[in-house]
This record gives structure tokens, C-alpha cells and sequence, in this order.
């Protein structure tokens, strides 16, 4: 078990390092490979339009997107790089690449363990598909509103109210960067409404969204948007996945929607056989509460509870991954002892995954 354990820890602390040689090489090549480029079409509508200005510089949209948090970035560079040297706007962009990159790498490890979501990182960090997104730094919209919609599913993961609010506030942001924050924050609000016991922080969906309404009736109103739209929305979300699956593989659009396909039936499989699963849906870090411990069990104590997961195991594809630490803290607790009331006190409970009994608690 112990062994276990270090071989755990090795792998994350290796897959850590690599990604951020990852991340460091991927920034050198994209500062090197925009390196010649300059202001290009729709910066220079920031550039001459949103330089001076106040409430409506932040809230008029630019070709139908809420644009505040790009607006503000940008005044930010004017006011402290002005426009001799396209540099730091490059860097900027390469920044918010290389924190969504970063965001990919936490959401896939909690779920696929380190080594997958290592390989999910360094994807992103070389999407070459998407150089435009990539090389042109009015692009932060987009990458903002994408690094927003990940940094709000993560959050929710902590499951207490400072995550919550984190995460409606990543929202927002994600809303205020792009048109690109609607569809993902509908994404947050279909995982919290997939289950009946989070139904009551539909709220970190409600607030940002009703932000965004009030704002668009204020200013949107002149956008593309329209009923009509419905009827081609089906298409144009299949070839969108078409299209994203396609890049990621060099493929042309007709094998990306083949395997877009496969991988959307392959999920609903998954869903499904995951419904009636006691630890909620796949890929949950959620803490697994000992026997007779559940925070919701009658008469508990808070004393008696264990604090949210400092040793658990969570699932990964196909059966559980290695215990997490949660820092010297942790540890100390651990070491201090504990009253013999305290789950931790007693022989850890064990639970059976892939035909095995596995340790829940240490």
C-alpha cells in the first residue's frame, strides 16, 4: 500500500514537470512563430473605439459578443505598453492558452489520473489547428471565455459555498469574454441539474445568466441573434463537433463527425450505466464517506465526520485511483491523533471495486 502510494505521488509530481516543460516550449514557439505580426482588423475597432470611454466603451457588444473583460484587458495594455510593441499583447494571449491548457490537465486528472490528463494538456498546448486563437491576441475573448466555463466546473468540484461563488463569478467572466461563455455555461447548469441533490445551486447558473439577460436587453439587441436560428441549431452543433474532434486529429470533417459519433454513443453508454452508481456520476471527486459517517446520516456529529476527503479514493475509467493528499495540515491532524470516536481512529472501511476490496479511508 505504502509503496503505492510513493509510485502515486512520483507519477504526479513527473507528469507535473513535464507538462510545464510542455508549457514553457509550447510558449517559446508561439512567440516565436508571431513574431513578425502586428495590429491586425478587429484590434484596431479596440484600438480606435475603446481606448477612451466609460459604461458603454465596457458594454457595447463588438459583433454580437459582450466584450468587457476584453475591453478591459486591452485598456490595461494601452495604458501601460501603449501600441509601439505588439509583444506583450502576444504574451498575453499566450497566457490565457497556457492557463486553459492548465485547467484541461486539473479536469482530466481528477477524472482519467495524471498521466491522461498530462497527455489532454500537451494537445492543447500545441493545438495547431487553432492558431488563430493561438497567434492573434484579439482572441482572448474567446480563450477567456473557455478558460471561465473550466475554471467554474473545477470549482464546483469543492462543493461549499466559496466554491460556488468562485464559480458563478467564473461565469460571469466567461460571459463577459465572448458569446462563446453561453453555451458553456448552459454546459454548468446541465451537470448541476443532472443530479436532484444539486439542484439547489442552480443558482451559480441563474445569477451570471440573468446578468447577461438584463445585459443584452440593454445592449444585444442588435445582434444576429434570432428564432430563426432554431431550425439550423442541430447542424450546426454536429459539424461544431464535427469540426473540434476533426482538429484534434488532422482529420477532415466527414471522419469527425464518424468519431464524433462513436464518442457521443460511447458516453451515453456510459451515462447510463452509471445512473444508479451510490457515488454519483462518473468521474465524481466527491469525498466517499465511511459507513455510518455520511454527513447526511442521522445523528452524526460534526465531530464524527471525517473532513472532506483528505484520504479517499476516487474513481478513474474503469476502477479507483490512488489517495490524495491534502497537504502537511492534513498530515499533522493525522499524526496528532484522534478522539476514538473520529473515522480515522478506527480500521479503515474498505469497498468493493473491479472484484477487490479497496481501502476507502486510511
Amino acid at each position: 500500500m505504502l509503496r503505492a502510494v510513493l509510485e502515486a505521488r512520483r507519477t504526479g509530481r513527473l507528469t507535473v514537470a513535464a507538462f510545464l516543460a510542455a508549457a514553457a516550449t509550447a510558449a517559446v514557439l508561439l512567440s516565436h512563430l508571431g513574431r513578425d505580426r502586428t495590429f491586425f482588423y478587429d484590434e484596431w475597432d479596440f484600438v480606435q473605439g475603446r481606448r477612451t470611454g466609460l459604461v458603454d466603451a465596457f458594454l457595447e457588444p463588438h459583433n454580437g459578443h459582450f466584450s468587457a473583460v476584453p475591453v478591459l484587458v486591452w485598456r490595461l495594455l494601452f495604458a501601460t505598453v501603449g501600441l509601439d510593441d505588439y509583444r506583450p499583447y502576444r504574451w498575453t494571449l499566450i497566457g490565457f492558452h497556457l492557463l486553459v491548457a492548465g485547467l484541461v490537465v486539473l479536469y482530466v486528472r481528477r477524472r482519467m489520473g495524471p498521466v491522461l490528463g498530462l497527455c489532454a494538456g500537451v494537445v492543447v498546448c500545441f493545438l495547431g489547428s487553432a492558431w488563430q486563437d493561438l497567434l492573434w491576441p484579439f482572441q482572448i475573448g474567446f480563450v477567456g471565455s473557455v478558460a471561465g466555463g473550466l475554471g467554474a466546473l473545477l470549482l464546483l468540484e469543492r462543493e461549499d459555498r466559496v466554491g460556488d461563488v468562485l464559480a458563478a463569478v467564473c461565469l460571469g467572466v466567461a460571459l463577459a469574454c465572448s458569446g462563446l461563455g453561453i453555451p458553456l455555461t448552459l454546459g454548468v447548469g446541465a451537470e448541476l441539474a443532472w443530479r436532484r441533490r444539486t439542484w439547489p445551486r442552480l443558482w451559480v447558473v441563474a445569477v451570471p445568466g440573468a446578468l447577461y439577460g438584463l445585459w443584452y436587453l440593454a445592449y444585444g439587441g442588435e445582434s444576429d441573434a434570432s428564432l430563426d436560428n432554431v431550425r439550423i441549431l442541430a447542424s450546426y452543433t454536429t459539424s461544431s463537433a464535427a469540426g473540434a474532434v476533426a482538429a484534434l486529429g488532422d482529420l477532415g470533417l466527414d471522419w469527425g463527425r464518424f468519431v464524433a459519433g462513436v464518442l457521443v454513443a460511447l458516453l451515453g453508454v456510459r451515462i447510463v450505466s452509471d445512473r444508479g452508481h451510490p457515488h454519483g456520476s462518473w468521474g465524481s471527486s466527491s469525498p466517499r464517506w465511511p459507513t455510518g459517517a455520511s454527513p447526511a446520516s442521522p445523528g452524526a456529529s460534526s465531530a464524527s465526520r471525517p473532513r472532506a476527503a483528505t484520504c479517499t479514493w476516487e474513481r478513474s475509467s474503469s476502477c479507483w485511483s490512488l489517495p490524495r493528499w491534502d497537504g502537511p495540515s492534513a498530515s499533522r491532524s493525522r499524526s496528532s491523533g484522534s478522539s476514538p470516536s473520529s473515522p480515522r481512529s478506527r480500521p479503515g472501511p474498505t469497498a468493493t471495486c473491479c472484484g477487490k476490496e479497496r481501502p476507502t479511508c486510511a
